[in-house]
């Protein structure tokens, strides 16, 4: 006799093709626009030839970290997750709880967008029923963290080029983006349940 003992769950949400991103039992998968060469609101933008170079050293990126105020995302503080800067030391004090495996980019008028697609691990549960409820809110929103040792400071904003030494080390779920279309676009999570 066959007996069921459980059934697979898989959510595809999405707003955006999820083509390309998968789920299974030790990693989520999150397609994320994490950046664009248009102004943010902390008056810095990255240009074009940035987001290409990016492209382009693919290899140089891939398993760059995505990183949360983990403490809070587990409690639900959704309104309080910041990139955990240390004020006096300047150093992040946010965990990695992903990495990113996959670059694109997404041409939207005539802005460029980075879309980065990350596994998040699943030995992280509460961290990831916590992604899926803020994908799911359509907040799951994220901030961008560059080294950028050449930029320069054009009017009223800060401009960070396609420059040696200038690079994407990391990306934090956050509440508010100065970027603020830099959110999920879309997820596929899998889990078993219990037959009902």
């Amino acid at each position: 006799m066959n007996e069921v003992i459980g059934i697979e769950k898989r959510i595809l949400v999405s707003s955006y093709g999820i083509t390309g991103i998968e789920s299974n039992d030790i990693y989520m998968a999150v397609k994320i626009k994490l950046l664009s060469d248009r102004r943010n609101q902390n008056n810095m933008r990255v240009t074009a030839a940035f987001i290409h170079r990016v492209i382009a050293e693919k290899g140089k990126y891939i398993g760059t970290p995505l990183v949360v105020d983990k403490v809070r995302l587990e409690r639900g503080e959704y309104t309080r997750l910041t990139h955990l800067q240390d004020e006096q030391t300047g150093s992040f004090l946010s965990e990695q709880i992903g990495s990113f495996v996959a670059f694109e980019t997404l041409q939207e008028g005539a802005e460029t967008v980075l879309v980065g697609t990350a596994r998040v691990e699943k030995r992280f549960g509460r961290a990831c029923a916590a992604i899926e409820q803020l994908y799911e809110m359509d907040k799951l929103r994220v901030s961008f963290e560059i080294f950028a040792s050449v930029y320069e400071q054009k009017e009223d904003e800060l401009v960070i080029d396609a420059a040696e030494g200038n690079s994407l080390i990391g990306m934090c779920i956050v509440s508010m983006p100065a970027y603020e279309d830099a959110k999920a676009i879309a997820l596929v999570a899998s889990m078993t349940e219990p037959p009902a």
